[in-house]
């Protein structure tokens, strides 16, 4: 049960984080291509 929860919840840690890189770099290219800065 402790096992199935912790793969739980280090799957959840690893989509966040991917979440935010692609959010990061989503960012740093609309920055980039943006002709305002």
């Amino acid at each position: 049960m402790s096992a199935c929860k912790r793969h739980i919840y280090n799957y959840s840690e690893i989509c966040i984080i991917l979440a935010t890189r692609l959010f990061y770099i989503i960012n740093t290219n609309n920055y980039a291509l943006s002709p305002n800065h």
